[in-house]
C-alpha cells in the first residue's frame, strides 16, 4: 500500500490505528449505535448479541467496551480465525452451516449484526446471488433463535422473560434487488430501513439495513396453522414443538422466498453519508498513541494464494 492511497489519507482508517482497532468499520457501527441506540439498555435488561462474518473482529471490539454496561452476553463468528477479543467467546464456523445454526440458536439473543459480505467474482449475476443468499442465511438463524426462545418458554410470548431477536443490522450493497430485500425482511420486522453511515465511503454502494421491532404473531400463527395440519390439538403443540421434523416444517415456511413482483411501496432511504467526500487529512498530522500496537491478520483469506506464489 503506497503513501498517496485512498486508505492512507481517509481519517477513520488513521482513527482506528490510533486507536488500536482492527478495521476502520468499527466507527460504521458506532456511528449507527449512536443514531438508533440499537445496544441501548431497556430497563437496566442487557443486550445478548451475536457478531456475524465478525473477522477481523473490529465491531466485536465496539461489543466488547459495552459490556457489563449495555451487553451481557457477545458471539462472534467467521470462517477464518480471529485473534482472541476480551468478553467474547469466538466461534471459527460457517454461518450457512446446519450443525452451526442448530449450535449458536440454543443462546437467548436478542441482538444480530453482520458485517459480512461475499467474495466478489466479478459477474455480478453470481455476485447479487451470493449476497442475497447471505441474507438468507441470518435470517435463518433468526428464525430458528426465535423459535428456540419460544419452545423454552412453552410458548408464552406474554412472559416478561421472553424476549426474541428484536434487532438485525446488516451491511447490504444497493442493486436492482435492493428493493425486495427490504420488503421481505418486513413481514419479520416491523421496522426496516437503509442507512449510510458517514465512515462509508462516498462512491461505494454499501449501506446498513437496520431491522427493528420482530413480528411475533407471524411465528404464532405459522406454528398453530401447521399444527393444525396435523390435526392436532392445541395441547398438544408443545409436543409437536419437541419434534424435529415438526420444526423442520415450521422453519421451511419461515425461510419462504424473496418476492421479486413490483407491487411494493417506495423505500425511504436515510441520505447521511451520500455525495459526501471521504473525510481525509495528512498523514504529518497524524501521531500514533502510546500503546499502539500493529497487529497483522492471522489466517488471511489470502495467505493460500501467497503460498501457490512462493512455490511457482
Amino acid at each position: 500500500m503506497t503513501i498517496n492511497s485512498k486508505d492512507k489519507r481517509d481519517v477513520y482508517y488513521f482513527m482506528s490505528k490510533q486507536n488500536n482497532y482492527r478495521a476502520r468499520s468499527i466507527y460504521k457501527l458506532k456511528q449507527i449505535d449512536e443514531k438508533y441506540k440499537i445496544f441501548q439498555s431497556i430497563k437496566n435488561v442487557k443486550h445478548n448479541v451475536i457478531d456475524l462474518c465478525a473477522a477481523p473482529g473490529s465491531w466485536s471490539q465496539y461489543l466488547s467496551e459495552l459490556h457489563g454496561k449495555s451487553i451481557d452476553r457477545i458471539i462472534a463468528v467467521d470462517l477464518q480465525d480471529m485473534v482472541p477479543i476480551e468478553n467474547v467467546k469466538i466461534y471459527k464456523a460457517d454461518i450457512t452451516d446446519s450443525a452451526f445454526i442448530n449450535e449458536v440458536s440454543k443462546y437467548n439473543v436478542d441482538v444480530i449484526i453482520c458485517d459480512g459480505a461475499p467474495d466478489v467474482t466479478g459477474y455480478s449475476d453470481i455476485d447479487l446471488y451470493a449476497q442475497i443468499d447471505l441474507l438468507k442465511a441470518c435470517l435463518t438463524i433468526i428464525n430458528k433463535i426465535n423459535l428456540n426462545i419460544l419452545i423454552k418458554n412453552r410458548l408464552d410470548m406474554n412472559k416478561n422473560s421472553v424476549t426474541l431477536v428484536n434487532t438485525f443490522v446488516t451491511k447490504i450493497f444497493r442493486n436492482k434487488f435492493t428493493k425486495y430485500v427490504v420488503r421481505h425482511f418486513r413481514k419479520y420486522f416491523k421496522d426496516v430501513f437503509l442507512t449510510k453511515p458517514r465512515a462509508s465511503r462516498a462512491n461505494s454502494t454499501e449501506c446498513f439495513m437496520v431491522c427493528r421491532g420482530i413480528c411475533k404473531e407471524k411465528y404464532m400463527s405459522i406454528i398453530k396453522e401447521e399444527d393444525s395440519l396435523y390435526n392436532k390439538t392445541t395441547d398438544n403443540l408443545l409436543d409437536n414443538m419437541e419434534n424435529s421434523d415438526f420444526i423442520d416444517k415450521v422453519m421451511d415456511i419461515l425461510t419462504e422466498t424473496i418476492d421479486f413482483t413490483d407491487d411494493f411501496e417506495e423505500i425511504e432511504v436515510d441520505i447521511c453519508g451520500y455525495g459526501e467526500p471521504d473525510p481525509d487529512y495528512y498523514v504529518e498530522e497524524v501521531v500514533k498513541g502510546e500503546n499502539y500496537k500493529n497487529s497483522k491478520p492471522i489466517d488471511a483469506p489470502y495467505n493460500d494464494v501467497l503460498k501457490q506464489k512462493r512455490n511457482q
